[in-house]
């Protein structure tokens, strides 16, 4: 599966496929992110980093 296959349905996908801790996915969600696409938003946005981004980051990476 090539990444612009994944990007372009990112939409569907629930950010606990990143397979992250149950506390940093409690976070995001917290944030308002449900799916990767909308992570992918709230990344964009974060003037400072925090934990929870930065392991969200190292877990893109690991998809890309």
């Amino acid at each position: 599966m090539s990444f612009p296959y994944l990007l372009a349905r990112l939409g569907t996908l629930n950010i606990e496929h990143l397979q992250l801790d149950a506390k940093t996915v409690e976070a995001l969600k917290r944030r308002g992110s449900v799916t990767i696409s909308d992570l992918v938003v709230e990344i964009g946005r974060e003037r400072y980093p925090t934990r929870e981004g930065a392991d969200a980051v190292v877990a893109l990476d690991r998809l890309a």
